[in-house]
């Protein structure tokens, strides 16, 4: 390889197989979120789910479909944790998954995320407080 940012990407980041803490507090939301059978009224702005077109889904839906993989949150963590951006933008909050993995890695980036559905925002509101995250401008 022979660009110092390609090598330093895979060997710093994609490569890295620590287990980082974080990671835990972040799947044991995503565990809760994947119990919760809460009905939700969802306006969809976005590309929207593939997997369920109904404008009521459960918590647990959006967590099963609409919600990143673990390895890709994990991935976007360690990501953000290498590069140490100021700020970041995430166009889709949801549920809060992807975000906390954001805050999370670096906890004083000024983190802003936006999010159309006003219930789905309201989860993630609360997940964000249960998750003492600091640095979540939520729109």
């Amino acid at each position: 390889m022979h660009s110092p940012f390609v090598f330093d990407f895979i060997v710093k980041v994609l490569n890295d197989k620590t287990v980082y803490p974080e990671y835990k507090t972040v799947e044991a939301l995503r565990n809760q979120l994947l119990n919760d059978h809460t009905i939700l009224e969802v306006e969809d702005f976005g590309a929207g789910s593939m997997m369920d077109k109904k404008s009521k889904r459960s918590i647990s839906s959006i967590a099963k479909n609409a919600a990143k993989p673990k390895r890709f949150g994990q991935l976007l963590f360690r990501m953000i944790r290498f590069y140490q951006p100021k700020t970041a933008l995430e166009l889709g909050t949801s549920l809060g998954i992807t975000t906390s993995y954001f805050s999370l890695a670096k906890p004083d980036t000024r983190l802003i995320t936006m999010e159309g559905s006003k219930e789905i925002a309201g989860i993630s509101r609360q997940n964000f407080r249960t998750l003492e995250l600091k640095n979540v401008e939520l729109i």
